[in-house]
């Protein structure tokens, strides 16, 4: 038996899932939910908030700013013109700029 993977079922003593709530054998309630949810959280480490975002304000992919030059910036005007008319032309037109606008700062910068 592994003891990582499965433990003994309390009630006929068969070979069952760490993570079982009902024994397959027996049918038997081993805990309620409440309990496995919390046994299966500590088990799984989930990283920290901070973990998940030490990415942040370190050297990126160039790559999204390339794709908002190339993509974002044309579709801008064209989303505007058909959503809104001409009015939105404009709009989309200045949208597209300062779009572009940030994708060339973000090229620019240097690491």
């Amino acid at each position: 038996m592994d003891d990582n993977k499965s433990k003994l079922c309390p009630y006929c003593g068969e070979d069952i899932k760490v993570m079982a709530i009902k024994c397959k054998h027996c049918h038997s309630m081993l805990a309620d939910i409440g309990q496995q949810v919390q046994y299966a959280d500590a088990l799984t480490e989930k990283p920290t908030w901070e973990q998940k975002v030490k990415h942040i304000g370190k050297k990126t992919s160039r790559a999204g700013a390339w794709w908002t030059i190339f993509i974002s910036v044309p579709l801008a005007p064209i989303l505007g013109l058909f959503l809104f008319g001409v009015e939105g032309l404009k709009w989309g037109a200045g949208i597209g700029v300062l779009l572009f606008i940030g994708a060339l700062v973000e090229l620019l910068k240097k690491d």
